[in-house]
This record gives structure tokens, C-alpha cells and sequence, in this order.
């Protein structure tokens, strides 16, 4: 991010939004974080979804979650 900054290129952020990781991911400091102190121009937020061998159920939003991801 530094790099890009320094040399005017635009950057964005993606993150994996699970049930654990979805109040930090939405706080107000975390997104200050990216987008006011290291200059993010856009952020993409995907839900876990458990696709695989062996999918780990535990970690998917509950119910109520993604409406929080729309806020």
C-alpha cells in the first residue's frame, strides 16, 4: 500500500467477512484504518462461504449478520 500511495496508483482492499471477524471488520476503526490512513480508494467485502473437502459450517454469518454488511 505504501508503494502504490507513494506513486499515485488507486488500491483497494477485499476481505472475507466471517461471523467472527464481522463487528471488527465494520468498526469505524478498522475501516479508518485502511481508508483515511493508508488511502484504500474502494474495499469489496465477501462473505465466507464453505465450499471445499472439508468446509468449516462454524465460520458462515448467522442469519442476522449480513443485513449489518448493508448498513
Amino acid at each position: 500500500m505504501t508503494y502504490l500511495r507513494a506513486h499515485g496508483v488507486p488500491f483497494g482492499i477485499s476481505l472475507t467477512v466471517t461471523w467472527d471477524n464481522v463487528g471488527e471488520v465494520l468498526s469505524d476503526p478498522f475501516l479508518d484504518l485502511f481508508f483515511e490512513e493508508e488511502g484504500a480508494f474502494y474495499g469489496i467485502l465477501l462473505r465466507y462461504l464453505p465450499i471445499g473437502r472439508r468446509p468449516d459450517l462454524n465460520r458462515m454469518l448467522t442469519p442476522a449478520q449480513p443485513v449489518e454488511l448493508w448498513r
